[in-house]
């Protein structure tokens, strides 16, 4: 999901963070660095919708 709203909205990463079920943005972050190899950021900046 986090993916997803990544690729294709402008949300901040706090806000996806919550919509995945997280309380704050760090957790998702450390969660998606482990499983994806790089930051939330860096997947935008990669996949993003130009």
């Amino acid at each position: 999901m986090a993916c997803r709203l990544l690729e294709t909205t402008d949300l901040a990463i706090e806000r996806i963070a919550q919509r995945c079920g997280y309380t704050h943005a760090v957790p998702l972050r450390q969660h998606f660095r482990r499983e994806c190899g790089m930051s939330p950021s860096d997947y935008r900046a990669r996949h993003g919708e130009r």
